[in-house]
């Protein structure tokens, strides 16, 4: 709680310091710079802009945010999940395949929440408080309904790639294994969770949800093996291209349809204000 105190009070000596007869300033978090252009771009410059302009916007939290009782306390905002913040910025910028490419990039130390990066937080001239207009309460039933089909597509997706969960057998007349169904980073354990995740979300109503934390573990869940798959993509790029193209190019299309499930779950649990 020490540490709290003192890094608001550090806050605090800022902002009497910065201000003047002229003008009162405090400080503030301002928005992200503005996202580089990669729309007609290649997949590697584009892969590596979207790493730049996030690291430029946010960082590891050990930098600057206070740790209190074993914890990190967000006080500019956070944590932030890079999945989240780069669909949020690139979504009809660059393909999916390249969204999960920048996002297994980010997360390759192992860092999956984030803060504000220090550079955001500027003072600002303090102004009188805008007036808040009333606004009209939106139906927001269309646009639960259209995130629900949309949800329900990319799970039926994701059940075709990985062939409904289940072993593929061998044709009659060859002595060749059978193909596998999944990126060798998905363990049995990894499918399991996968087929109860899929199963699960698939059997919720349009817009009543019985067990919310089990519904955002599912999509959570797929979320996760989109990373291992596509993180698995991003360090095997050298023998796809020289080595087993073909081959790459299916754990890559695997991950791409596990990251557009987990982003359909979130929007449609964000569409019922669930997130």
């Amino acid at each position: 709680m020490k540490d709290v105190q003192l890094f608001c009070e550090t806050i605090l000596f800022q902002q009497r310091r910065m201000t003047n007869s002229t003008h009162d300033f405090e400080l503030e978090l301002v928005p992200p710079s503005d996202t580089p252009y990669v729309k007609r771009r290649s997949r590697a410059y584009a892969v590596e802009a979207i790493k730049r302009w996030f690291f430029h916007n946010f960082e590891d939290p050990v930098h600057e945010t206070p740790w209190d009782e074993g914890e990190y306390v967000y006080i500019w905002g956070g944590p932030y999940n890079a999945r989240d913040v780069i669909e949020e910025y690139f979504d009809g910028e660059v393909s999916d395949a390249t969204m999960q490419l920048a996002i297994a990039a980010i997360e390759e130390e192992g860092i999956l929440y984030w803060a504000p990066h220090g550079r955001r937080i500027q003072p600002k001239t303090i102004r009188a408080p805008a007036r808040k207009r009333s606004s009209p309460k939106r139906d927001r039933s269309h646009e639960i309904e259209k995130a629900h089909k949309k949800m329900l597509a990319a799970l039926s997706d994701v059940d075709k790639e990985f062939g409904g969960f289940r072993p593929v057998p061998a044709g009659i007349g060859h002595n060749r294994p059978p193909e596998p169904i999944a990126a060798p980073v998905l363990d049995g354990e990894d499918l399991s969770e996968l087929r109860e995740a899929v199963g699960l979300l698939r059997r919720q109503p349009r817009d009543v949800i019985v067990d919310l934390d089990r519904v955002k573990k599912a999509a959570q869940t797929l979320g996760n093996a989109a990373s291992k798959v596509l993180a698995y993509c991003a360090k095997q790029a050298d023998n796809f291209v020289t080595e087993a193209v073909k081959e790459g190019g299916k754990w890559l299309v695997k991950g791409s349809v596990l990251g557009v499930a987990a982003k359909a779950a979130a929007e449609w649990l964000r569409a019922q204000g669930y997130l």
